[in-house]
């Protein structure tokens, strides 16, 4: 279904790699993330969806009342390790793995094929790995980032 971005996350080069969609037709609730280029630098890009919910599972705490008034929150950078090139997201999200709380994660995203993607390699996946839960609280959200 079509989604519209709602709010914009720049990564620690302030360039915007990270989004917040709602899908038009059903209100699911998508955290997206570029990890090769990002929307200001004319590349072609393919956005990597780290964590998805149905209408029923978001919180709307994330998503706020207008635009940034939200406690959505994505940490955006480029790390270089073993000589592999991987983006590191750190996410505020909400009913990840079944948690019926806001919890903060870490993914890493690779970025081998992302800058250098072709029309025939759209549908490619690029690899997303969950790292680890940073922060949690199982009776409530949390917030302060």
């Amino acid at each position: 279904p079509p989604r519209v971005p709602i709010q914009w996350f720049p990564d620690d080069r302030f360039r915007f790699r990270g989004r917040l969609e709602i899908g038009v037709l059903d209100l699911s609730c998508a955290w997206r993330v570029c990890a090769g280029g990002s929307r200001d630098s004319g590349e072609h890009q393919q956005w990597i969806t780290l964590h998805q919910l149905q209408r029923e599972h978001v919180s709307m705490q994330l998503i706020g009342s207008s635009g940034g008034a939200g406690t959505a929150h994505m940490d955006i950078r480029d790390e270089e390790k073993d000589g592999v090139n991987r983006t590191v997201v750190d996410l505020h999200t909400c009913h990840f793995q079944g948690s019926d709380t806001t919890s903060y994660e870490r993914f890493h995203v690779s970025q081998s094929t992302c800058s250098r993607i072709t029309t025939n390699d759209a549908k490619k996946a690029i690899p997303k790995q969950h790292i680890r839960q940073i922060a949690s609280c199982p009776n409530s959200d949390i917030t302060g980032f």
